[in-house]
């Protein structure tokens, strides 16, 4: 066996592993894990094992298959927009299942961490699990339950429910009279926008370099402009 034969067995064990890692922490169901690393549920305990992660900290039961949980309130249609807005910079092929034997596999799997952790810099409280992620970008590409729309109003990027009612207007038009309204009457002043460099979480988006929300609206923008 020569050396470079071994080299290539190191860095495949050893990316297998971080992988692993990563989608431990974020709570990855154990065949999910097993689906981009390859590592047995005994590989698995013992990974959690030398972490000292508690077992019981692991998501039990079978994956999420109803995208229902998208839609059930404001908070969550934007917390499911913004997953939306990655997951089209990406593109799908991203997302999707692809063959092409481990390294297909694992390069999947990083690149939905690094999706999912910039995510969660937006959303650090959510209750939107790791394998939601992989249930949206799967429904997006197959386009049969949900898809992109534009808001009438502001053109927002939004998630529409293909199966249920026509609604093409987001839910920060819908409220903005109202907010509108309260910011006059209490003389509030607007919350300053919030900004995330995408290049800190190893994405490279064509359309823009920084993800800002201001308001509850989430753009991509180029370079790091003064907030407006």
């Amino acid at each position: 066996m020569n050396k470079d034969t071994v080299d290539s067995r190191m860095e495949r064990e050893l990316r297998r592993r971080h992988l692993a890692m990563r989608l431990i922490r974020h709570q990855a169901r154990t065949h999910t894990i097993q689906e981009f690393t390859g590592l047995t549920r005994h590989q698995q305990a013992t990974l959690r094992r030398q972490a000292g992660i508690p077992t019981d900290s692991r998501i039990r039961g079978p994956a999420p298959t109803s995208f229902e949980d998208f839609f059930t309130s404001a908070r969550t249609q934007n917390e499911s927009a913004v997953l939306a807005l990655l997951y089209r910079a990406l593109g799908p092929s991203k997302f999707v299942r692809r063959h092409g034997g481990w390294e297909a596999a694992v390069e999947r799997g990083e690149q939905l961490c690094d999706v999912y952790e910039t995510w969660r810099a937006f959303f650090p409280s959510s209750r939107f699990e790791f394998d939601r992620l992989i249930l949206l970008g799967e429904g997006l590409a197959r386009g049969q339950e949900i898809s992109f729309a534009s808001c009438r109003s502001c053109h927002a990027l939004l998630l529409i429910d293909l199966l249920g009612p026509n609604r093409r207007l987001c839910v920060h038009c819908s409220r903005a009279r109202r907010e509108e309204h309260a910011r006059r009457t209490n003389g509030r002043r607007p919350r300053q926008a919030k900004e995330i460099d995408l290049a800190l979480y190893g994405l490279q988006l064509v359309g823009g370099k920084i993800l800002r929300e201001r308001n509850g609206i989430y753009t991509l923008v180029d370079d790091d402009p003064a907030p407006a």
